[in-house]
């Protein structure tokens, strides 16, 4: 056995300890202070562990020793310390919310008096141990209130949404700086200021699910945002055996309608969200298999279950797009979002209670028919679709505030009221056809008329 290593600085420690508790009432670890670990570790996994837990209490300096054969370098015992944890009481400020919350890591190695390696760990976080401190107490006061008694999806939901009643999204500024707003980076600022950017968004997410026993992840990448392709950082939620992405971020700017576009979401469905190569490697896709039907909106589909067809395409900008149908599930349309989103190179829809515009994909005729048809891709008359029952809309002019129906059995107009014929949108490749309920499809038979029936169907893109 080795003889007791570093006995000035375990007198040291010992000491820092006595002081400490003196205040451990408060449980706050002062700002800039150091811990010296006596203990030479003989694992990856318990000096890792050691180290996670140092940095959760937001020490600035920390000095980890470790046998010499088990050194290789300071980055494996990082790495361990971010090691997902799992779910349940406790582990929300570990894993992934650990390491979001890292402003910067230096690691210096050098041996000690027993030959063995010693490691200094400078640290610098977006929060100190006062505000964890705050963020805790938020989690354990509201927590138990949103997630009693409900199942995972009912979990989910219910922190998804506190999120976006109660954040929103901080200032350009604060995007671009980290070091003027680093609280905006945190869960401190999106649970405790209200304000905070994509990573304080979905550390606090990960925190209240991992509390609640709920698998979650934080994913980094880029997104096609209104200001272009930009850095972000979203989250995948695990129900049943499958993971499905959320975006609380981009949710939150829609709180009003309580839309959801990116809430339980498939790949397929998950538009202008582009992972980083960590988060697509196959050792992360095998530990995080993904739902191939998106949960929001559509009650008929099972992750555990499900028979669908699959194609690949190549759309005008490069990129590889995945269409998934599934089989008795024929309802690409739902309160509040498109759930099969068009290609990226193509107009997509936010929102089907926003007004879009009808741009005819097959046909270039024009006419005086209800729906404006002009030339291919143009953009024509706004429409607003609005849900009826079950998987019919009704399709409203927002100019005239006339609803597109039947004038008589074949031909369609615009009427003043909704009592017109309740339509049914259907994925068509890239693009979109309207069915009756009769299971006919809308078609153009002359320049002056719009038939339903057995015809070519005609197809549409949506955009605003």
């Amino acid at each position: 056995m080795k003889k007791n290593r570093f006995s000035g600085l375990l007198l040291a420690a010992v000491l820092w300890l006595a002081l400490f508790m003196m205040t451990a009432g408060s449980a706050v670890i002062a700002a800039g202070s150091d811990k010296i670990d006596p203990t030479t570790y003989g694992s990856v996994e318990d000096a890792g562990r050691a180290l996670r837990n140092y940095m959760a209490e937001r020490f600035d300096k920390i000095t980890i020793n470790v046998d010499y054969d088990l050194f290789s370098s300071a980055k494996v015992f990082y790495n361990e310390a971010q090691k997902y944890p799992g779910t349940g009481s406790g582990l929300g400020s570990y894993g992934d919310y650990l390491e979001k919350s890292l402003r910067s890591v230096s690691m210096k190695p050098s041996f000690n008096d027993d030959g063995d390696i010693q490691i200094v760990f400078t640290v610098q976080y977006y929060t100190n141990a006062g505000q964890e401190n705050k963020v805790n107490e938020l989690v354990n006061s509201i927590l138990p209130g949103l997630t009693s008694g409900k199942d995972e999806k009912g979990k989910i939901k219910a922190i998804y949404d506190w999120i976006v009643d109660h954040v929103t999204y901080h200032n350009a500024e604060a995007a671009s700086s980290s070091i003027t707003y680093p609280t905006a980076y945190s869960a401190y600022g999106a649970g405790i200021e209200y304000k905070a950017v994509c990573q304080g968004y979905a550390t606090l997410f990960y925190k209240m699910c991992t509390e609640a026993g709920i698998g979650c992840r934080i994913v980094d990448g880029t997104a096609k945002g209104s200001r272009g392709n930009e850095a972000h950082a979203w989250n995948i939620v695990k129900v049943g055996s499958y993971w499905y992405n959320v975006d609380v971020t981009w949710d939150a700017n829609y709180k009003a309608k309580k839309d959801y576009h990116y809430y339980l979401q498939s790949n397929n469905d998950f538009a202008n969200h582009w992972r980083s190569s960590t988060y697509t490697s196959s050792s992360w896709n095998a530990q995080h298999p993904m739902g191939s039907t998106s949960l929001w909106n559509s009650p008929s589909s099972s992750s555990s279950s499900q028979t669908q067809t699959t194609t690949t395409t190549t759309t005008n900008n490069g990129n590889t797009q995945t269409t998934t149908t599934g089989s008795g599930n024929n309802s690409y349309l739902s309160s509040g979002e498109i759930i099969v989103r068009i290609t990226p190179g193509t107009y997509r829809p936010r929102s089907i209670s926003k007004n879009l515009y009808l741009m005819v994909k097959k046909n270039s005729k024009k006419n005086k028919a209800p729906l404006a048809l002009g030339k291919k891709n143009q953009k024509t008359a706004k429409f607003k679709i609005t849900k009826a029952s079950g998987d019919y809309y009704y399709v409203m002019n927002t100019k005239t505030k006339k609803y597109m129906g039947l004038k008589s059995k074949t031909v369609v107009q615009t009427k003043k009221d909704n009592s017109s014929t309740l339509w049914k949108v259907v994925k068509s490749g890239d693009n979109y056809k309207f069915e009756n309920r009769n299971g006919k499809s809308m078609y153009v038979k002359s320049a002056g008329s719009l038939q339903i029936g057995d015809g070519d169907s005609l197809e549409f893109q949506f955009g605003f």
